[in-house]
């Protein structure tokens, strides 16, 4: 999705304030704004969808660039291999799921070429189905369901955080 940043910061108005946590701090946004709580109609709910996929097309494409990349360490020789960023990033989109009231889909009945693709579909399902007002196919007692809206900003802040790290250390 193409995206061209202001020039400037005029004219852009902060709409809210959000009190951060422990994750703030890494930037994490772990919190979710009140206008996230807004019905969503066909149109936004299509744009939402569209965001997800951008981003998850933006982590594949890193992650496939980078196969075969020795990843730079960090300052104390750490860091994350490519396929345990890719796994943080699959365990944590399991996890979001849940957030939304849904179950994961078994991962034996995942395309090994595509790890990814029932998971992404699955989850990309249950969005639609709560942002509709509809039934999950799987649901999960969640006590505290995340709303689409925040689900799209937080799944889509995660695979963007390690696709910008998988090309910064990758060179």
């Amino acid at each position: 999705m193409p995206f061209r940043p202001p020039a400037t910061t005029r004219g852009i108005e902060i709409i809210e304030h959000i009190k951060g946590d422990g994750g703030t701090e890494f930037g994490v946004p772990g919190k979710a704004a009140a206008a996230e709580r807004d019905p969503i109609g066909a149109a936004d709910l299509r744009r939402l969808l569209a965001l997800l996929k951008a981003s998850w097309s933006t982590f594949d494409s890193a992650a496939k660039k980078a196969v075969g990349v020795e990843l730079t360490k960090g300052p104390r020789g750490g860091g994350r291999e490519l396929p345990k960023i890719i796994e943080h990033v699959r365990e944590a989109e399991v996890a979001y799921l849940g957030q939304l009231g849904s179950r994961a889909p078994a991962a034996t009945d995942e395309d090994p070429t595509r790890p990814m693709a029932r998971l992404r579909r699955t989850f990309a399902d249950a969005l639609t189905a709560v942002a509709s007002g509809q039934p999950l196919d799987d649901p999960r007692n969640t006590r505290k369901p995340w709303t689409p809206r925040y689900a799209v900003r937080r799944s889509a802040w995660h695979v963007l955080d390690h696709a910008w790290e998988i090309q910064d250390r990758a060179g």
